[in-house]
């Protein structure tokens, strides 16, 4: 695998948990 495709995929992770974090303090 890519260094490069890691990194990517290691940056749409964290994007995510941290819309889903960032939501759900929001909606609480």
């Amino acid at each position: 695998m890519d260094s490069n495709e890691v990194n990517k995929l290691r940056a749409g992770l964290l994007g995510t948990v941290f819309v889903v974090f960032s939501v759900g303090i929001v909606s609480d």
